[in-house]
């Protein structure tokens, strides 16, 4: 054999070799360890599985059992009488005053939305209460809701119904709330005497002794309030008061009212009459913060009543004030009472009113006479055959008829008034009234009932009415100013009615010239120009009162 042969053999001896104990080592050793290390993998995840089982059912266990603590008991008729004082406790907690329960019921398990522990057996069962509330504003209704949703029972609000009184006065407490609510008896709830069973710190603070006397007593554990496990729809650091605040049935809330200051309204002033055995009483009215409750003193000083407290009734806050003590006291003499308010907390406030004495009474003024000159008229204006010319005017106020009668150089006035007989000839008769004395052509309008007071003269009769003057008041002359007298002005023509009533006339203020027309009253004469006034005066100082009169007859 060479040795090219020898190192073959040499190499194919190798690789059987090797080739041969890989497989034994594969087929008789590493197959079992895979074996081993599989099975101890299953083995391990089956550990695991079990548990995570185990742990499950651990944390099953407090969730049940904490379920069937917030459980009603398992009495119904327990669990409805209880859950009831629950729901009225939380009612007055809110301040809701008004309500009422309707009949609770069993609603009915029906598979498969309830679930079931074994056939026509349900995990639990519901009951069902109405509630109505009235009267309530949204805060009280926040209140109760926070205070609901903060107890540890298995129970929740199904229907929730507000509705608003629309009244026309209404505060903001006109809401009625209807709540329909539904609480679970849990299959398997551990029988109790109340509502809530009792929490450990009362065993831990009494023993258990202590904690089986109190489970006796369900109105003992009504005050009782357990630690809920699990976070609640409502905690107690929860601010709602932007539920009032946005009232979403009145509207906003009106900002805080600003606090208002103790204050005494205005006193009525006292006038004490002589003579009267009673004095006189003045009500105090407070206003502000602490007007109820508070107290009122009143002291008087001056020289018209007494000095010194006065008194004051302590329910109404009215000040006696006594009469005047002397008759010969003075028509001058005054006191003055002052008022002090305090309030329980020490606020105080003041006021003050004087007490005179009253003067004599006096005539009451007279309501001003009724003005007639509407109803005096100048009804007829006619020329005679003898050449007068006669003017006819009806005072229909009173009734009085006046006649002016103008010849071509004087004017006469009568005045006339009814006859007052019993006859219709009488009744309608005319006669003259002799009181009425009065110089020539003066027509005067007076009487004692009406504020009608004019007097005229009669200046010129005119085809279509008269012409009246009628003096002015002359002024009290005016103090004459100091320093050098003005110069005096030159002499002018005379004037037409210095011509005519002669330089005495013009020495008092001028008269108001006025034309009275055909079929007009009083109220409606027309008032003359001084240009007017001068033809007028001319024409007469020419021709005589008639140059301008009616020509027919």
């Amino acid at each position: 054999m060479t040795s090219r042969e020898r190192t073959l053999a040499v190499a194919a001896s190798a690789v059987i070799l090797i080739g041969g104990g890989g497989a034994l080592a594969y087929q008789f050793v590493l197959t079992p360890l895979w074996e081993k290390q599989a099975a101890a993998d299953a083995l391990r995840a089956e550990v695991e599985d079990l548990e995570a089982k185990a742990r499950t059912v651990a944390a099953a266990r407090v969730r049940i059992a904490e379920a069937k603590r917030q459980s009603l008991p398992p009495d119904p008729n327990l669990a409805r009488a209880e859950y009831k004082f629950l729901l009225e406790r939380l009612l007055k907690t809110a301040n809701i005053k008004e309500y009422k329960f309707s009949p609770d019921r069993v609603l009915e398990a029906k598979a498969p939305a309830h679930p079931e522990l074994r056939p026509k057996q349900p995990a639990y069962t519901r009951l069902e209460f109405t509630l109505d509330a009235f009267n309530a504003d949204v805060w009280q209704l926040a209140d109760f809701l926070g205070a609901f949703h903060r107890v540890d029972l298995l129970h929740q609000i199904t229907t929730l119904t507000v509705t608003r009184e629309d009244r026309v006065v209404e505060t903001r407490n006109g809401l009625n709330v209807r709540l329909v609510i539904e609480a679970i008896i849990l299959d398997g709830a551990e029988p109790r005497a109340s509502l809530f069973p009792v929490t450990n710190a009362v065993a831990a603070a009494g023993g258990n002794p202590a904690a089986l006397a109190v489970a006796r007593k369900p109105e003992a554990v009504r005050g009782l309030t357990p630690a809920p496990a699990a976070p609640v729809l409502s905690p107690r650091n929860r601010d709602y008061s932007y539920l009032a605040w946005k009232d979403i049935f009145y509207g906003l809330l009106p900002d805080p009212k600003k606090p208002t200051p103790l204050s005494v309204d205005k006193l009525t002033d006292v006038v004490l009459n002589r003579g009267e055995e009673k004095g006189a009483e003045v009500r105090v009215r407070l206003r502000g913060d602490g007007a109820t409750g508070a107290t009122v003193t009143a002291t008087a000083a001056g020289a018209l009543i007494p000095p010194g407290p006065l008194k004051v009734d302590p329910k109404t806050f009215v000040v006696s004030v006594p009469p005047i003590p002397y008759e010969d006291t003075p028509d001058d003499a005054s006191s003055t009472v002052s008022v002090v308010a305090t309030t329980p907390d020490g606020q105080s406030a003041t006021g003050k009113f004087a007490v005179s004495v009253a003067k004599p009474k006096e005539a009451p003024p007279q309501p001003p006479a009724l003005d007639i000159a509407g109803f005096i008229k100048l009804t007829g204006l006619v020329r005679r055959s003898d050449d007068t010319v006669l003017a006819i005017i009806h005072d229909h106020a009173n009734p009085y008829r006046y006649e002016v009668t103008a010849g071509p150089a004087r004017v006469e006035v009568v005045k006339y008034k009814p006859a007052g007989g019993k006859s219709r000839v009488a009744a309608e008769a005319w006669r003259k009234d002799r009181d009425y004395e009065h110089p020539d052509g003066v027509l005067a309008f007076a009487d004692d009932i009406s504020g009608t007071k004019r007097t005229f003269r009669v200046v010129a009769f005119e085809a279509d009415g008269l012409v009246l003057s009628e003096a002015v008041r002359a002024e009290p002359p005016k103090e004459a100013p100091k320093g050098p007298r003005p110069p005096r002005p030159k002499q002018g023509p005379a004037a037409p009615l210095s011509a005519l009533t002669g330089a005495a006339a013009t020495a008092a203020p001028p008269p108001v010239f006025y034309r009275w027309g055909f079929g007009k009253s009083l109220k409606e004469l027309t008032k003359l120009t001084p240009g007017e006034a001068g033809k007028v005066l001319k024409r007469v100082a020419d021709g005589g009162p008639l140059a301008a009169a009616p020509t027919g007859g």
